[in-house]
């Protein structure tokens, strides 16, 4: 019998403390690359679980079905992270962890974003969005 993916969930203070000790893991950002190339946990990977491709993409970053695989999607009302870790348990994968919350959940825990945002001087808000001068990304998205 398979584990349930919802009882392989990751806090986000766990996370960071996984990164803090240098934890051999995969982090995987199961969004869009659009999306992605934004705004990112700090060495996050991208596979898109949207896309026909996802197994191939998680594939190329990593074939070793017993590596640790952090996948997180956009927040706790999304249920991208959770489908991700279903195929890839279906496609054999045994260390499958979802960070709990997603992307508003490492924010709201005080942690830092990666990607187009992070240069662009952005701040959240208080229902976890992220807010930034528009006038500021179009100025330098246009150097990227």
């Amino acid at each position: 019998m398979k584990k349930n993916t919802m009882d392989k969930r990751l806090q986000p203070k766990d996370l960071k403390q996984w990164m803090d000790k240098g934890r051999s893991f995969m982090l995987v950002d199961t969004l869009p690359k659009e999306i992605y190339d934004k705004r990112r946990l700090p060495g996050a990977l991208n596979a898109c679980v949207y896309e026909v491709t996802f197994p191939e993409q998680v594939a190329a970053i990593t074939q070793d079905k017993d590596r640790e695989i952090v996948l997180y999607g956009s927040s706790a009302r999304s249920r991208d992270a959770f489908t991700a870790a279903e195929k890839l348990s279906r496609l054999g994968y045994k260390k499958v962890f979802v960070l709990d919350g997603g992307v508003e959940g490492w924010l709201r825990a005080g942690h830092p974003l990666d990607g187009l945002v992070d240069q662009i001087g952005g701040r959240v808000v208080d229902n976890g969005a992220f807010a930034v001068d528009q006038r500021l990304v179009d100025e330098r998205a246009a150097d990227f």
